[in-house]
């Protein structure tokens, strides 16, 4: 997984006959990698829960376009700490505009269980 997602591979990679005469890895099927990568997310999605649960905090929101799809960042910043909660297109890709982003904040919000007035600022960084 560490391989993969560092270097940015696809996830058949895993099962590439030059990964395998090149490595010393065991086998394992891209289905799996992929099991074990949706696993390591709700462990680490429970552990930032955790860690915000009760904190005042700020969001930092990073959106921008490239080659026609829209990407959006979104950064929990507390006093001692920063939380990548969110990198990802939005949902729906001809839409950068507020209803799209209420959508993806209003997710975040329930994802990580961040009430409303946990908030005490809100930095947006928009280009097109």
């Amino acid at each position: 997984m560490d391989w993969t997602v560092g270097e940015n591979r696809e996830l058949s990679m895993c099962e590439k006959p030059k990964t395998r005469k090149y490595t010393s890895l065991k086998p394992l099927a891209s289905k799996t990698l992929s099991k074990y990568m949706f696993a390591v997310e709700e462990v680490v999605q429970a552990r930032i829960k955790e860690q915000l649960r009760g904190k005042s905090l700020g969001f930092l929101i990073d959106a921008w376009t490239e080659d026609g799809t829209h990407f959006v960042a979104v950064i929990a910043v507390t006093n001692s700490a920063k939380f990548l909660l969110s990198f990802s297109t939005l949902e729906d890709e001809a839409d950068m505009g507020a209803d799209s982003m209420i959508q993806l904040l209003d997710d975040m919000l329930d994802t990580y269980g961040i009430e409303a007035k946990q908030l005490c600022f809100m930095d947006v960084r928009a280009t097109v």
